[in-house]
Formats: C-alpha cells, sequence, structure tokens
C-alpha cells in the first residue's frame, strides 16, 4: 500500500464537520492512487484509528516517532474506498515548487540510465527519496555516508558559494545595489533549501548562511557558534517538534563538532604534499564531527560504521562535484540540449563512481560495529563525556582530562553490569508480527529463536532484533517451525508440538492435533499460532493451563471470538495482537 499524509478539513459521521488536524492514510496501490499528487482533496470512506503503539520490547516506537510529527491518527483504505473531488487546492508556493521538483527530476531521469544512480542523484541534488531502494540506503548508512543522501549544509555551501560567485560581478555601490545582493542571495539559499523538502540539516544550513550573508552585508565578521544557536533557535520557533527529530539532532552536533575539533586534530599533523594535505582535511572533518554524533548514533542506531573516514574521503568532494554538475545540467538542459547531454554523461559517470564505491567499501571486513545497546543514561554519561573533552581540550588540566577517564570508567562498567544481569536472565517472548510468528527464549547471553515459515527478515529486523540487542545476546540458533521439529538445548527441550524452557511447560496449537488428545494434559501454557480451528472449551478441557496466548499470526476476528469464550470461562488468556508481545520470565 502507498502511504501518504493528508491534512485534515471535515470529518463526517452523519453530517460533515470541519475538522483540522493530519492523517496518516495507507492507500491500496492502483493506477488512480499512482496519479495523486500535492494539492488533491479527497473524500475518504474509511475509519480512523490512532496510530498503533510500540508492540514489542524495545523496538522503534513509530507512534512517537509521528507524534513529534504532529500525525495520531491512521486509516486504512483500499480500491472504491476514496474518491478525488477537486485538485489544487494546496499552498500555491508549495505546489510550484513541487511541479518545479518534478520538471527537474524529468531531466535527471532522462539523462541518467541507471535506476540506482537516478535514486541516487533525486536524493543528494533534490532531497527526492522515494526511488531509493533499502540497498542503497544500507550501503550507505554502514559506510557512514548516509548523510550524503539528505541534501545538508554540504550542499546549501556549495549553492552559497556559487550564488556569491554569480553576484560577485554586481556593482554593491549604493545601499539599493546591496539590498537587491541581500535579496537575491537569501531568496536562492531558501529557494533551494524549500525545493529540497526543507529538512532539519537544511533549515540548520540555510538559516547559519543567512546570517553569514547578513554579516557579509553589514561587514561584521560572524562567530560560528553564534550561528549555531541563532539557527536553532528560529528552527525550533517554526517548528518545536524538531527538537526531538534524530535528523536535527545529529545535523547541530555535527557542525558543532566540526567548529570545535577539526582545526585541533588538523594542526596535529600538517603534511607538505598537497594531496595529502587535502586528504588529511577531509579526514579530520569526518573525525571531528563524529566525535559529538557517535553517543546518538550508538543510541538511536546501534551500530558505527568504522570506515566512515574513508567513504568520507571518496563522497565529500565526489558529491560536491555533483551537485555542481546537477546544478549546471538543471540550467542547460532547457537551453542548449547538445551540452546537457555531455553534463548529464559526466553526471551519469560520476554517480557510478561513488554507488561503486560505497557497495566496495560496504565488502571491506570489519567495517560495522553491530548490535550495540546503550540506555539513555548511558547516552547521557556519553554526552557529558563529549562536553568534558571539549572542556579539558580548552583549559588543558590534568584533573579534568582525569575526570574524562572517570566518565568513561563509569560506561564501561554501566555496560558490564547490563552484561552481568542479562547473563542471567532467562526469558520467553512471543513477539508482536503482524500475520506470523517469532518466538525467543533467552538463555543468558544466548537466545534460541522459533520462526515461521512466512516470517521475513525484514519483519525480523523491525521487530525483534533491537531486543535481542537489548539483552546483549551474543549467540543465536533458529529453527523453523514444522511439524516434527525436535530441538534439545540446555535449558530448552522441544518435541513438537511440545517446549519446556527451564520449569515451564507449553503447548503449541497450530493445527487440529491437539484434538486427538483423550486424556487431559497438564500445562504452564498454550501457544495459538496460525488460525488453527478451534473450540475453547474442548481446548480448556484437553489442556488445563495457566495461560491461553494468541499471537498476531490469527485472525483478527477470530481471536476475539476466541477471546471472548476464554473471558466466559475465566480463562486467563492474552492477545499479542492488542497487548503487544508476552514476556514470561523464568
Amino acid at each position: 500500500m502507498d502511504k501518504i499524509k493528508l491534512v485534515v478539513e471535515e470529518i463526517t459521521d452523519t453530517s460533515m464537520q470541519p475538522c483540522s488536524g493530519n492523517l496518516l492514510v495507507y492507500l491500496e496501490i492502483d493506477s488512480l492512487s499512482s496519479q495523486l499528487q500535492y494539492g488533491d482533496l479527497l473524500y475518504l470512506d474509511a475509519s480512523v484509528m490512532p496510530i498503533q503503539r510500540q508492540m514489542n520490547p524495545n523496538a522503534f516506537n513509530f507512534a512517537q516517532y509521528l507524534h513529534y510529527k504532529n500525525i495520531h491518527y491512521q486509516s486504512f483504505v483500499r480500491t472504491g474506498e476514496w474518491r478525488k473531488i477537486d485538485a489544487h487546492q494546496g499552498n500555491f508556493v508549495t505546489t510550484q515548487l513541487y511541479q518545479l521538483r518534478s520538471n527537474l527530476l524529468h531531466i535527471l531521469e532522462t539523462h541518467i540510465s541507471d535506476e540506482t544512480g537516478f535514486a541516487v542523484a533525486s536524493a543528494i541534488l533534490l532531497g527526492y527519496r522515494a526511488e531509493l531502494t533499502e540497498e542503497v540506503v544500507t550501503a550507505y548508512s554502514d559506510t557512514g555516508a548516509i548523510h550524503v543522501l539528505s541534501v545538508s549544509g554540504l550542499h546549501v555551501g556549495i549553492v552559497f558559494w556559487l550564488i556569491e560567485l554569480l553576484l560577485s560581478r554586481l556593482s554593491s555601490h549604493s545601499l539599493a545595489q546591496r539590498l537587491l545582493k541581500l535579496s537575491l542571495a537569501l531568496t536562492g539559499i531558501w529557494l533551494f533549501a524549500l525545493l529540497t523538502g526543507a529538512s532539519a540539516s537544511v533549515l540548520r544550513a540555510a538559516t547559519m548562511f543567512s546570517f553569514i550573508i547578513v554579516g557579509k552585508h553589514l561587514n561584521r565578521n560572524s562567530n560560528i557558534y553564534n550561528n549555531l544557536a541563532a539557527a536553532a533557535f528560529f528552527s525550533l520557533l517554526y517548528n518545536p517538534f524538531l527538537l526531538f527529530e534524530v535528523g536535527f539532532q545529529l545535523s547541530y552536533l555535527a557542525v558543532m563538532g566540526i567548529a570545535f575539533f577539526q582545526k585541533r586534530l588538523y594542526s596535529l599533523w600538517i603534511p607538505e604534499n598537497f594531496i595529502l594535505n587535502y586528504a588529511w582535511q577531509l579526514t579530520t572533518v569526518s573525525l571531528a564531527a563524529q566525535i559529538p554524533v557517535a553517543p546518538i548514533t550508538l543510541y538511536y542506531f546501534h551500530q558505527f560504521p568504522l570506515y566512515f573516514w574513508l567513504s568520507s574521503l571518496i563522497v565529500i568532494p565526489a558529491s560536491g562535484l555533483l551537485l555542481a554538475l546537477g546544478i549546471l545540467l538543471f540550467f542547460v538542459a532547457p537551453l542548449v540540449p547538445m551540452f546537457s547531454s555531455v553534463v548529464g554523461k559526466l553526471l551519469d559517470l560520476l554517480i557510478q563512481f561513488i554507488n561503486g564505491a560505497i557497495f566496495w567499501i560496504q565488502q571491506l571486513p570489519g567495517g560495522l560495529l553491530k548490535g550495540v545497546w546503550i540506555n539513555y543514561y548511558e547516552l547521557i554519561l556519553l554526552d557529558v563525556l563529549v562536553a568534558m573533552v571539549m572542556f579539558a581540550t580548552v583549559t588543558q588540566k590534568v584533573k579534568h582530562w582525569l575526570w574524562c577517564g572517570t566518565l568513561f570508567a563509569a560506561f564501561l562498567a554501566s555496560q558490564a553490569v547490563g552484561k552481568i544481569i542479562h547473563h542471567v536472565n532467562h526469558e520467553m517472548v512471543v513477539y508482536h508480527v503482524n500475520k506470523t510468528s517469532v518466538i525467543d527464549f533467552f538463555d543468558g547471553r544466548s537466545v534460541y529463536s522459533l520462526v515461521a515459515s512466512d516470517a521475513t527478515p525484514k519483519q525480523i529486523k523491525y521487530s525483534v532484533e533491537q531486543h535481542r540487542w537489548a539483552k546483549h545476546a551474543n549467540k543465536l540458533k533458529t529453527w523453523q517451525l514444522h511439524d516434527t521439529l525436535t530441538i534439545t538445548q540446555p535449558h530448552f527441550w522441544m518435541q513438537y508440538p511440545y517446549f519446556q524452557f527451564y520449569e515451564q511447560r507449553w503447548v503449541i496449537v497450530q493445527d487440529e492435533r491437539w484434538q486427538n488428545h483423550t486424556d487431559s494434559l497438564r500445562v504452564d501454557g498454550v501457544l495459538i499460532l496460525g488460525n488453527p480451528y478451534l473450540e475453547i472449551n474442548t481446548l480448556a478441557q484437553t489442556f488445563q493451563a495457566r495461560i491461553f496466548v494468541f499471537d498476531a499470526s490469527n485472525n483478527f476476528r477470530a481471536t476475539q471470538t476466541w477471546m471472548k469464550a476464554c473471558h466466559e470461562l475465566g480463562l486467563n488468556c492474552v492477545d499479542v495482537r492488542n497487548t503487544g508481545a508476552f514476556v514470561t520470565q523464568e
């Protein structure tokens, strides 16, 4: 299904009532939905429901993510449940910007032969990420180059340089001329920012360069930290929820790190060779940016790309050249088609080089530190450590460096304690995974996993993987559920459909085979998977269980019926689809 954000104007039960707010809508993909554009007015005949809360322990909290974007409700709409009733109802300026971006995307599509190349060029030049595949995003993320796919300060800086170059020949003698140059420069910066989606990094960069431009025209030198603070203030004034966006946090911390650490790192070694000197400058920029960014990278993404310095040596200069060629292509394509084909070919070759380099770096051994889990308090500890390192760098006092060592030791101690706690932890988790089943058994830092045959790696990644990291699990054994499955492990035994984990004895009901039991069997729990035929009364007589658990692989209506029957019989029961993952500890 296609996912779109709608601004609601009216809602009805029996009559239309005015209302306002954002709605996340999942539209069934068809020929009509693929033609929708910004500004189209739709009538939906569908139910509206709250965004589903986080249903698995330590999983990504999608509801909170949307909350900070001021989206609290969603709707699933099939073909025939909606119709387009009007067009061109959006903001005029935004409509024109979308139209301009559409025209520029067409130019790129015409001149770039490869789908992956077009997707990357669209992201770098226009902030259009819809064509990016998961494979490409993963490659750039694993190599520490993901920031290149988001229009950022690098891009705004190049646009600023081009604008200054174009305006340098204009006279600045009179006040009117200076105001004209100022207006043109600011317009160019903000037109680019709006055209590329006005992300947190772009807003920050555009605001910062705006202060630089104004200061320059007032003949005043600007301070980077003042610019950074002012950019943050006005960005948050525009949208306070930006404070909770990861991109906003990464953007400001990276710039702060570059401003503070880059010159200090560069001064440690100044090569005389021009190429070495340039490479060392790029490396110090990357290192400086990563120092304050590393804690929140580990906290949010639980991984750290160790070859970020190598990818930066390639993608930073290459993406700068790509942006210059792209802007040139946009200008010459409508005017000089023959010349535009040459520029387009150069752009195509450059993108192929960038993508080839990124995928090559991704294949290098030991390039990604993955599965790192730090909690909120450890994040604060690392942030304080970074601040103390900055303070100690300025004061150069031994006692302040000792404080840095103490903070780092406290972080290592916290990590060690967490691993010790989880080493003695024994836990069974029935995850909420839509229309399939995944059950994990944590035995210290080992995890035994039962997975349904239709569970996809993507489902496991988003619903299960982060909880395993949070438990510091470093040994994983996985079995696919089938009717002859036999497992013998320390503290975990299974002879399908029965299994025992430490002292807990369970039975899986996945088909009609349970009806063959003539005698009543006492178990700790019954796990119902995959929509079997059930009569709760008969099931309860067959298995005398303390709890009956229905996971999210079962049909919604069938589960409701079973839950109702359980309540009428006074049975303890859990519907994972409604309550979230079922967790029991031994």
